[in-house]
């Protein structure tokens, strides 16, 4: 691959930073990830690049399925999914936004609900993991 067509890449990645979904379909997307996470986040974590969720383990199915419907509406999100007998871990990384557009999607996966205060965390063996703490259980999902 030449630099030019990396430039070209690049710029045609930009211009498809947008959901595929509009009115109706848009609006039941962002109720359907706003129930999941009243019913099953458990918690989550955000920097300037990247939104960390974590889950119920009982709400993996329904997980897994936001995930697959992202994966298609919004193929310019990187999401990340792992699963464990403990929670369901998704990790959300966009390309280079403006902190505000960044806030306003991150939004729609937090559906408002405040990520409880920050501690660090302890060191995992395995660094590529998604790290996320979850300190109490939360309703079923």
């Amino acid at each position: 691959m030449t630099c030019r067509e990396t430039k070209s890449h690049t710029a045609t990645v930009a211009s498809t930073i947008a959901c595929h979904l509009e009115g109706n379909d848009y609006r039941r997307r962002l109720a359907s990830i706003g129930e999941l996470a009243h019913a099953a986040l458990l918690d989550h974590r955000r920097d300037d690049r990247s939104l960390c969720l974590v889950y119920a383990p009982e709400a993996a199915a329904r997980v897994r399925l936001m995930v697959e419907e992202e994966r298609v509406c919004c193929p310019f999100l990187v999401i990340e999914l792992e699963a464990t007998g403990e929670a369901v871990f998704v990790k959300i990384k966009p390309p280079r936004l403006d902190p505000a557009m960044l806030d306003v999607l991150f939004d729609h996966f937090t559906a408002g609900i405040p990520a409880r205060p920050f501690t660090p965390l302890p060191e995992r063996e395995n660094e590529s993991a998604i790290e996320v703490r979850r300190d109490q259980p939360t309703s079923k999902a």
